[in-house]
């Protein structure tokens, strides 16, 4: 495995949206996988 290959979840992704531009880095050319979770309480 060479590492371009990332899971990552969505809390990364906010801190994307907010400016992280240290994870931008990280994640730069990266093949990105996003985890969805939702939870419903009845």
């Amino acid at each position: 495995m060479n590492g371009d290959k990332l899971f990552i979840d969505t809390d990364i992704v906010l801190y994307l949206f907010a400016g992280d531009k240290t994870l931008a880095t990280l994640l730069n050319e990266k093949n990105v996988h996003i985890s969805f979770v939702s939870s419903w309480n009845f």
